[in-house]
């Protein structure tokens, strides 16, 4: 995709090679359903086309059509199938069915539900993962044409930049509840911000996950074994976030947890005077 992009470029004769990234908040911002679409913004009005990159054929369009916001399908067009990173991950750690539990084993679906018991920590640590990926086979499109041969190297952080935070806590622990929450509240609206628990309270989960939710607007995440062991967390609370091409992983010592905590909420006390 990137030298189909490259070849584009330098066909328009774009002095400047513009920044070509994946943003999957894009996507659903725009119903972006099917691809090629092109989506221009101006002023108070967005413009929507599908089946084409002729950049000037669009503009013609919203010239000819200004009272136009979505245009015809111009050419043939391919439903999106790829998940991103960010869809990836939410599915991995939030995969039971909440819903169907609730219906079919309302009081007993917390007492056998899989959950971590990570200890604190008493040192800070950082260390960095690499997502690059290696292609065992050669994956061709519908027709044919080649898309990554055997043996070739990937890494989707390098591709497609992400603004993804992980967080997370064990919300057993109140010092660590409170620390996420701040953690929460300072990075919110920074891209994509998760916030995952380790466990809950097996006697009453459904009204314990209520009540995070609501602390954390709405969203609520479940660790699962594959998050722990992809990113070698071995304490609580750990932030993942992306750095360059790495994800960073994070583990804050308990003591800096408190002190953190302690300097935020003196800070808000006397903003608040």
């Amino acid at each position: 995709m990137q030298v189909v992009l490259r070849d584009y470029i330098s066909k328009a004769k774009i002095k400047k090679e513009p920044l070509v990234t994946l943003d999957p908040e894009s996507f659903t911002q725009y119903s972006v359903k099917e691809v090629p679409t092109m989506v221009y913004r101006k002023d108070d009005k967005t413009y929507k086309i599908s089946g084409s990159i002729n950049i000037k054929y669009f503009m013609k369009q919203i010239e000819e059509n200004p009272e136009k916001t979505t245009f015809p399908v111009s050419a043939q067009t391919f439903p999106i199938k790829e998940k991103s990173i960010v869809q990836e991950l939410e599915e991995r750690s939030n995969k039971y069915d909440w819903e169907a539990a609730k219906k079919n084993a309302i009081k007993s679906t917390w007492q056998n539900q899989w959950m971590a018991s990570l200890p604190v920590s008493d040192e800070n640590k950082i260390w960095y993962i690499d997502p690059t990926i290696q292609v065992n086979q050669d994956i061709r499109d519908n027709q044919g044409n080649l898309i990554a041969a055997a043996g070739q190297k990937g890494n989707p952080l390098a591709q497609f930049p992400q603004k993804l935070t992980m967080i997370v806590f064990d919300p057993m622990n109140s010092e660590q509840l409170t620390w996420a929450k701040i953690q929460f509240r300072h990075r919110f609206g920074e891209g994509k911000v998760m916030p995952i628990f380790t466990r809950i309270k097996r006697d009453d989960g459904w009204k314990h996950l209520e009540e995070l939710r609501g602390q954390f607007y709405g969203q609520m995440y479940k660790i699962n074994p594959e998050i722990i062991s992809r990113f070698l967390i071995k304490s609580t609370p750990t932030i993942i976030s992306v750095e360059g091409t790495y994800f960073k992983v994070q583990q804050f010592a308990q003591a800096d947890v408190r002190e953190y905590t302690r300097i935020n909420q003196q800070s808000e006390k006397e903003a608040a005077q």
